[in-house]
């Protein structure tokens, strides 16, 4: 059988969800003023479902052009990245010059907040994205520098659904989510109509939402792995802390930090030196203290010449409340 040249048009679409919702008989047309009305309500039905889960056949790999010492670019007509604001990001992608492809990890606000040096360049290795009303900024970490900027960054985008110039605008939907896509819109468009057409349009939308929801989904299986920033090694669930963690407390530069470093040349995060961190059980406070220590003075006496040494200790120098 032949598929109809209109079966896929936004024209379809409202025709048969007005037939569905009993707004519009056989001989019929709609006309220009539903048209006009009807097509904003899909693409906002469509876009609030993609709230709900994923729409694969809506993602896109969206590459971008890295520019050297440039750490941000708008998504946006007309912006860096010339593209409608998406609704979401889903993962990105560094891909060298040669082709050689490796992860970006995704930051959040506070994890941004906290980097030293957002402007520090090299090779990018994770994004952070600020999603505004009308575009998105997506900025890079670490700034790239004139080696990164020769290869791209790509990142899976969630489009938004375009709406039609033309009603013989073929919709860009696969065949069962058009289906599903006017029986809700009948489901919307049914009010005042008899119970019995509403309960019926309403019953029916719901169910093809849930096929299309079970079915929406990757062919292969998905795999979770633990995220090293969130906790213990190996493990899904909050560890607890015998020293307080850079990421557990609000502060911006917080007295306590993990002592730890991303390589062995201790010039990167935060350590402390000549202090450590004692918890207080009392209301789980942490205090640095100053380590026992050699003051500076030595005292000669007589006998032999070996000196004597005064330890000392120091009040504690501040505390950091988790």
């Amino acid at each position: 059988m032949t598929v109809p040249t209109n079966f896929n048009t936004w024209d379809r679409v409202v025709r048969e969800a007005m037939r569905e919702s009993g707004k519009l008989q056989d001989g019929q047309d709609p006309t220009s003023e539903q048209y006009a009305r009807y097509f904003p309500r899909v693409q906002d039905m469509v876009n609030l479902w993609q709230t709900k889960g994923i729409k694969l056949w809506l993602w896109v790999d969206q590459s971008i052009t890295l520019i050297a010492g440039q750490a941000t670019y708008t998504i946006k007509s007309g912006g860096d990245v010339n593209l409608p604001r998406p609704v979401d990001l889903v993962s990105g992608y560094y891909s060298d010059s040669n082709g050689v492809r490796r992860p970006l990890t995704s930051l959040s606000w506070d994890e941004y907040d906290r980097l030293s040096q957002v402007s520090q360049t090299g090779a990018l290795n994770s994004y952070f994205l600020d999603k505004q009303a009308l575009q998105f900024n997506l900025s890079f970490w670490l700034t790239p520098d004139a080696q990164a900027a020769t290869g791209t960054a790509h990142m899976i985008v969630k489009q938004t659904v375009t709406g039609p110039v033309a009603l013989s605008d073929v919709i860009g939907f696969p065949p069962g989510v058009v289906h599903r896509s006017l029986l809700g819109l009948a489901d919307e468009i049914c009010g005042g109509q008899p119970q019995a057409i509403m309960d019926r349009c309403q019953a029916r939308a719901a169910t093809y939402l849930t096929l299309l929801e079970d079915f929406d989904v990757e062919s292969t299986s998905t795999f979770f792995t633990p995220d090293a920033r969130a906790g213990g090694a190996g493990s899904l669930m909050p560890q607890a802390q015998t020293q307080a963690r850079t990421t557990d407390s609000p502060l911006r530069i917080p007295l306590v930090t993990s002592l730890s470093s991303r390589d062995t040349t201790g010039l990167k995060d935060g350590r402390l030196m000549n202090c450590y961190a004692e918890l207080d059980p009392v209301d789980g406070g942490y205090w640095i203290e100053k380590r026992f220590g050699f003051s500076a003075p030595v005292y000669s006496l007589t006998g032999g010449g070996r000196g004597m040494y005064l330890w000392e200790t120091a009040r504690r120098l501040g505390r950091s409340m988790s």
